[in-house]
């Protein structure tokens, strides 16, 4: 009999043998080239190992790169990195298929030659391309028509992204984008509850109790690494982990499998969990009144909305958690030492609506674990703060002025996607000339991609930066080949959720094989050639961009550089800065800057308090998504279900990742869902059966997996496949998710999520 402690041993060893083993990724070296050539043979030459920093996702882990002359042949984690300490993901130890797959790469400038969608191009030199990209930038910005280009920026924890949003202004256009993610919200709730604008970190090493309200902590959430070194350290005495971790979600994850406890709750209702729990708190006391008294304002008018509106019975009926367990895993929280309340669906790029996680903090709040040991920690990332002041010109100022094309109700959301696209399409407000497009896939992973195609049909130039022939490349004017993060020069920032800063400097490995350029290379060419913006781009390359970030670091004088190995402990030592500039430039080539000891930011509310209910936003309550679809047409819900073996966005799965997935997520090419027995006995379903799956988006063919592990009268669908670009190892296998969830919208921001949707099933 395989008892609970004897499952907790098993799993704990096994998710962090794998993670941190050689002999999966010493096969995948091995496989690496032979899956992209059968005649491929290993290389022979002078070994030499480099170092970088890993921009795949957010993460930023040190890697080890293994070279064979210029080839490289492999890649390991690097343990001087505090953030990996040595750790690799299944991502990072498939890069090398990524930075040599002949057919996902573009090679060379191309100009659209066909039909938007066809993908016909002819391939031309950088000095047409950029020739063709100044010209037209030059024209719309002397006629006064700055503002009809917008700018996409697919990048998220990369110094790059500062530079993109310097040309933004400096060009004069205020329709600076981003892909759709968790952080925003985030930001946008930290503000008003705290007057903070920086960085929010949450400390799970430290705490005791952590209460995660859908956050994949397993399946990649903040840096994926770092996660599952968190997670081998809380349970590295199963008997006596140094935690308890609740899973709150719709359906059992990885992570689900592998914690104390999953709570099973219906789809979009965490909010009405969030406050049902702080009714218990407030109710009995257990809650911290030398916080609540000293450092909160509004408590009183919040208390009584969740005594009132909350109570037990409401609560229980909406999310569908047993009035008993709400009581517990309240008195839990509160009894702990140092408990914690998380937020972030997935790997946290799902959008979470402003209410729920105002809920969720809402708790951080009752116990007063905010900046403190084992809580929400809130800094100033040094890369928000470095980037020299600049004067705008006369055309910027007057173009500035215009209204964002996305312009939301809600005057504190900065950057809606979908709203973008509606408005293009509509032409409701004013047209957009020019889209330019840096590292992203908005035409396979933006909310409903129809609806992102077609506003790209409707946009007279579109121009892409992208290392892969991905989707959105298919409907652009211009394809502009980036360089693989193994090829260029980046800046590497605080990734997400981690709970103090970092800075690295990610240097090339080797020279790219293709000609390939930076895109902040190419926008800093553009500045000079623009007139009246290059007073904000002094720089002559990134490199020196680089330079010049670090020295400033340098000159602050405040934290350590990372040249001790972390795997062995949690424990944060580092070096002093070195004696002068250079020698940190020089010494960043092997590991990164960190500040353990990060000043953290106080409430800078107006009351200078924590605001539960902030004048701009009210008290956190619970609203049900604006979903599309009536109910007796669509009577199941459809919910995302994220992989650690998946990839989302504009990267697209490596070979090797697709191999690994098991036949219940897909089978063939076909994709795999997942429904309850109980569902499956409604609709007359058996393990394989194929299905119609429809939503109000649409509909395609796939089998069905069934599993106690979705609750009743939900679908799990796998996101990360159906692709129609790239290569043969990844094209054709699946459906796309996006395109079946759309989006939702919460009534008040209009933010979109794509966690849920109505959905049926019809058996085929």
């Amino acid at each position: 009999m395989l008892t609970r402690r004897d499952f907790l041993k098993f799993v704990v060893g096994g998710a962090v043998g794998t993670l941190f083993s050689p002999l999966p990724w010493r096969m995948a070296d091995e496989m690496v080239l032979f899956s992209q050539t059968w005649t491929y043979q290993p290389p022979k030459g002078k070994e030499k190992w480099v170092y970088t920093l890993c921009q795949l996702c957010p993460g930023g882990c040190g890697l080890k790169v293994r070279k064979i002359d210029d080839r490289v042949v492999k890649i390991e984690g690097n343990q001087l990195n505090p953030v990996n300490r040595g750790g690799l993901c299944p991502l990072g130890a498939s890069s090398v298929q990524l930075l040599y797959g002949e057919h996902r790469r573009v090679k060379k400038p191309l100009k659209r030659v066909g039909e938007r969608g066809e993908g016909k191009w002819e391939e031309i030199e950088w000095s047409t391309a950029l020739n063709i990209l100044t010209q037209k930038l030059q024209e719309l910005r002397i006629n006064g028509h700055g503002y009809t280009v917008a700018c996409l920026d697919g990048y998220r924890n990369e110094l790059v992204s500062g530079l993109i949003r310097r040309f933004c202004q400096a060009y004069g256009t205020p329709n600076y984008l981003t892909m759709p993610s968790g952080d925003e919200t985030t930001s946008l709730v930290i503000n008003a509850l705290q007057g903070h604008e920086g960085h929010v970190g949450f400390d799970l090493e430290n705490s005791d109790y952590i209460l995660s309200f859908g956050s994949g902590l397993l399946e990649g959430w903040g840096a994926p690494v770092r996660m599952q070194i968190a997670y081998r350290y809380i349970y590295e005495n199963p008997f006596k982990p140094k935690a308890k971790i609740i899973q709150i979600e719709s359906r059992m994850s990885d992570t689900a499998t592998r914690v104390d406890e999953w709570v099973g709750i219906n789809p979009g209702t965490e909010t009405a969990l969030a406050l049902g729990i702080a009714h218990v708190l407030i109710k009995q006391g257990i809650y911290n009144q030398e916080f609540i008294n000293n450092y909160t304002a509004g408590f009183d008018s919040f208390k009584k909305l969740v005594l009132e509106q909350y109570k037990l019975e409401r609560v229980s009926k909406i999310t569908g958690v047993s009035k008993e367990d709400i009581i517990r895993i309240a008195k839990e929280f509160g009894q702990a030492k140092r408990p914690i309340a998380i937020w972030g669906r997935g790997k946290g790029d799902i959008p979470c609506g402003l209410y729920e996680i105002m809920a969720i903090h809402s708790l951080n709040a009752l116990i007063g674990n905010i900046n403190r040991k084992g809580g929400v920690i809130c800094f100033n990332d040094p890369s928000e703060t470095w980037w020299p002041e600049f004067g705008l010109d006369e055309i910027a100022k007057k173009t500035l002025s215009e209204p964002r094309i996305d312009t939301s109700k809600f005057p504190l959301i900065t950057s809606l996607l979908y709203r973008f696209a509606e408005n293009v399409n509509s032409q409701a407000h004013y047209k957009i000339n020019a889209l330019l497009i840096f590292e992203a896939n908005p035409c396979y992973a933006a909310p409903d991609p129809a609806l992102f195609i077609q506003a790209l049909k409707n946009i007279p130039f579109v121009v892409t930066f992208t290392s892969f022939l991905d989707e959105t490349a298919k409907y652009a004017d211009l394809v502009l080949p980036a360089a693989f993060f193994l090829e260029k020069w980046e800046g590497i920032t605080t990734p997400r959720g981690l709970q103090y800063p970092i800075f690295g400097v990610s240097k090339p490995v080797l020279k790219s094989p293709y000609d390939v350029k930076h895109p902040a290379d190419v926008i800093l060419t553009l500045a000079k050639n623009i007139k009246g913006i290059a007073q904000a781009m002094p720089w002559r390359n990134y490199k020196e961009v680089l330079k010049a970030a670090v020295k400033k670091l340098y000159q602050k004088g405040e934290g350590k550089l990372a040249d001790k190995e972390y795997l062995v402990s949690l424990n944060l030592d580092g070096s002093s800065l070195p004696g002068s500039f250079e020698a940190m430039w020089e010494i960043l080539n092997k590991c990164i800057w960190f500040n353990p000891n990060v000043k953290k930011e106080g409430f800078k509310t107006a009351s200078g308090k924590f605001e539960f209910s902030p004048k701009e936003l009210n008290l956190s309550h619970y609203e049900e998504w604006e979903l599309k679809g009536e109910k007796e047409e669509f009577p199941l819900m459809l919910i995302p279900s994220e992989r650690l073996m998946l990839t989302d966005g504009y990267l697209g799965n490596a070979p090797y990742m697709v191999k690994a997935l098991p036949n219940t997520v897909l089978i063939k090419n076909d994709l795999v869902v997942e429904i309850n027995p109980a569902t499956a006995a409604k609709y007359h379903l058996i393990e394989g059966d194929k299905v119609l799956l429809k939503t109000p988006f649409g509909e395609a063919k796939v089998r069905v997996h069934i599993s106690e592990l979705v609750l009743q009268d939900v679908i799990a669908i796998p996101i990360g496949l159906g692709h129609n670009a790239y290569d043969e190892y990844l094209e054709g296998k699946g459906i796309n998710a996006h395109q079946l969830l759309g989006y939702a919208k919460e009534k008040l921001t209009g933010i979109a999520t794509w966690a849920l949707s109505r959905a049926n099933l019809i058996k085929i």
